[in-house]
């Protein structure tokens, strides 16, 4: 992917671990510990989007142009 605008609004763990170029277990443990923020749909965690670019250090979608 070559920007943040087409990842979409909400991604798994093992998309967020591709993303980050991290394993899915620690996406697991960083939410764990709070570090990501996730939203529980019935037994799936899935990571806004929004919450990928606060931690790579991007605008919200909001700001991005």
């Amino acid at each position: 992917m070559s920007s943040l605008a087409e990842l979409p609004l909400v991604l798994s763990a093992d998309e967020t671990a591709e993303v980050l170029r991290i394993s899915r277990w620690a996406v697991y443990e960083s939410i764990k510990r709070g570090d990501i923020r996730a939203v529980r749909l019935g037994h799936s965690l899935r990571i806004p989007r929004d919450e990928i670019a606060r931690l790579l250090g991007g605008p919200p979608d909001d700001e991005a142009t």
